[in-house]
């Protein structure tokens, strides 16, 4: 066992990059180039917790040493989970070295030597994963292959969780780029989309984000709740102002709320939703009428609430969708809920027709992060103006909807007699039968009040709205000035290319007259050489006459 494990570390050790501890093997640890221990505590609990009915199914994408392999594969073998996990990576040395890991443990984990790209992820997921890792493996895939986008779009299409840890811009690493201007442009697809951690890395100071995303699990509060519809507005009341501020996600029997937790409405989601959850914890000892808090969770930019859902439909879609409904049962069923809610300490301060739900004309109300402990006359305007929806069966009030008190005639004539009606918002100013009831004082001061804050709010809206103008001013500037030192740069690259080009021509015209002039030296070296030839031949040729011996002539005398 020990041969083995000295002989895994020094496969190890040759690896091309040692990047993640070898799992099981403590002395790698000094080796590596990064912890994974901190990573697989946060993606361990929702993995262990994910709901499946047959046999749980995992791909890691560019497992490297395939620690997060191993370490889940083992994980749910010890929870007697029914598993496949697939480790996948481009480099074949990481592979067999996984391959040899797995099998000294006895892990029962598979591994797949092939390049991360769309196609594969397609055709590994031709059955469906429950579950895909992409941790800090999406850059490298831009790097190498350029379809980054592609492969997340494959992970989304075939896998019903992916975990996903994503290298950011301000690393400054060249291969991130415009594909990858930030996180919500490479997963704004999900419905469901949580940072779960930040995690350093060896490259530098900048903490890599950990998602979870899907498009039919939420992860809230240490649970999996399972949605099929998701909405941006809870109605169709809200402000426009609030787009983006909030996602809802709609199951069968609860809802999972994400509320912005920064920015100019952050404060005021994080309160709503803390009300809620504190109105709700009060009166969960009646489930019939106030659903209960099922999780709760805080990321700092995101805040979560999960709780259960009252089955019945919004009075202000059976009004528009002209749903008939017995108006006396509703307006007694509206009347007894809110004496009930105030029976138990609470108002509601925002009630509108979106804010009642019925249900076989039974009446409950909704949006508990609107209830208080304190009355308000503007609460009885409120009653008043959704009683005259009720009446007319038509929505007719903006927001905000009491900013005009309507006088008792505009309502049933059955209706006129209500006490609940004349004590809302009116009183006799001549205490005479038959006088016009106008309005009451304390409503009266408290729409006047209302005024003021309005007022108030519009002018902290309008010193907001002018210090970001400001501050946009300023980025501007910054910007246009960014934009002149880069087209300043770009023109004297321009003139340095142009002179480059000018160089590089005179050096190819430069090189061209002295290829001719080595052309013509060559030409004249092998005249030359040949002259050298042929005057060795006649000089050699002149000396061996010169040496034969001369025949002597015989003198006749």
């Amino acid at each position: 066992m020990a041969a083995g494990a000295a002989r895994l570390l020094a496969a190890y050790a040759a690896l091309p990059e040692p990047y993640q501890p070898a799992w099981g093997l403590d002395a790698s640890r000094s080796m590596a180039c990064r912890d994974c221990d901190d990573r697989l505590a946060v993606i361990l609990p929702p993995l262990e917790a994910l709901p499946c009915e047959g046999t749980l199914r995992i791909l890691d994408l560019g497992c490297a040493q395939g620690y997060f392999t191993l370490a889940i594969a083992h994980a749910l073998a010890q929870h007697g989970r029914r598993f496949e996990v697939v480790g996948v990576d481009y480099l074949e040395d990481n592979v067999r070295f996984c391959e040899a890991l797995a099998a000294h443990h006895g892990v029962p984990a598979k591994f797949v030597h092939a390049p991360v790209d769309a196609s594969f992820v397609d055709a590994a997921e031709s059955e469906g994963r429950d579950v895909t890792l992409a941790l800090n493996v999406l850059h490298h895939v831009q790097r190498q292959q350029g379809n980054a986008s592609e492969v997340m779009e494959a992970i989304r299409a075939h896998s019903r969780v992916a975990f996903c840890e994503l290298a950011q811009r301000e690393e400054g690493l060249e291969w991130v780029g415009e594909w990858h201007a930030a996180d919500d442009q490479l997963l704004g697809a999900y419905a469901f989309r949580r940072r779960l951690a930040r995690f350093p890395t060896h490259l530098g100071e900048v903490r890599r984000p950990l998602y979870v995303c899907s498009d039919t699990l939420a992860w809230v509060g240490e649970r999996w709740f399972e949605f099929d519809r998701t909405v941006e507005r809870s109605h169709a009341g809200v402000p426009d102002a609030f787009a983006g501020q909030r996602r809802f996600l709609f199951g069968r029997t609860e809802v999972v709320k994400a509320y912005r937790g920064e920015g100019p409405y952050g404060a005021f989601n994080r309160a709503e939703l803390d009300a809620e959850a504190s109105a709700l914890t009060i009166l969960a000892d009646e489930p019939d009428r106030y659903p209960a808090v099922l999780a709760r969770s805080d990321d700092g930019d995101t805040v979560w609430l999960a709780r259960n859902l009252l089955p019945g439909q919004l009075l202000s879609k059976s009004i528009e969708t002209g749903d008939r409904i017995d108006r006396a049962v509703l307006v007694r069923g509206l009347l007894d809920e809110l004496a009930h809610l105030e029976s138990r300490g609470f108002h509601h301060c925002d009630l509108r027709c979106w804010n009642v739900l019925v249900n076989a004309n039974r009446v409950r109300l909704i949006d508990f992060g609107a209830l208080t402990g304190e009355p308000s006359p503007l609460h009885r305007i409120a009653l008043a103006a959704v009683l005259l929806e009720i009446a007319e069966a038509k929505l007719r009030h903006d927001q905000p909807f009491y900013a005009t008190l309507h006088p008792l005639s505009a309502y049933p004539a059955a209706w006129r007699a209500l006490e609940t009606l004349g004590a809302a918002a009116h009183h006799d100013g001549s205490g005479q039968s038959g006088t016009r009831l106008a309005p009451a004082a304390d409503v009266m001061a408290a729409a006047a009040q209302e005024q003021v804050d309005g007022f108030r709010r519009l002018q902290e809206h309008l010193m907001e709205a002018e210090r970001r103008l400001a501050a946009a001013a300023r980025e501007s500037v910054a910007a246009a000035a960014e934009r002149a030192a880069l087209e300043s740069a770009r023109q004297t690259a321009e003139a340095h290319a142009i002179s480059l080009g000018e160089s590089l021509a005179e050096s190819q015209q430069y090189a061209e007259s002295l290829r001719q002039a080595l052309d013509e030296s060559r030409a004249f070296t092998d005249s030359l050489q040949a002259r050298i030839v042929r005057e060795a031949a006649d000089a050699s040729g002149k000396a061996c006459t010169m040496r034969r011996p001369r025949r002597r002539r015989t003198r006749i005398r």
